[in-house]
């Protein structure tokens, strides 16, 4: 059960590093528009570009992780890989288990 409570974790993870990079992407935007108009030096606009690589590594990374934990799970439970796992992103699940001790 610990391994897709991870999984529920994980998923939660990818949610925090999408809005993460949303967020580093408005900004690179920003700073693009501003550089684009002469009151921004070209060394901010790459440091916005490198922070928004960074995110969006940090996000397919995290992907990877998923990915990765969930064939781990098939694994272990003796599925085929191919078997689709649907996670509760809720955590329903989560707060059941612990509101039956």
């Amino acid at each position: 059960m610990s391994d897709y409570l991870s999984l529920l974790a994980q998923l939660r993870n990818i949610d925090s590093q999408r809005r993460n990079l949303d967020g580093i992407r408005r900004a690179r935007e920003q700073i693009q528009a501003l550089y684009e108009a002469g009151r921004r030096p070209l060394g901010d606009l790459d440091r916005a570009r490198q922070n928004e690589l960074g995110a969006e590594n940090a996000l397919l990374n995290a992907n990877n992780r998923l990915e990765s934990a969930l064939d781990s799970l098939k694994e272990l439970l003796g599925l085929p890989m191919s078997a689709v796992i649907e996670l509760d992103p809720a955590g329903r699940l989560g707060k059941w288990l612990s509101t039956s001790d």
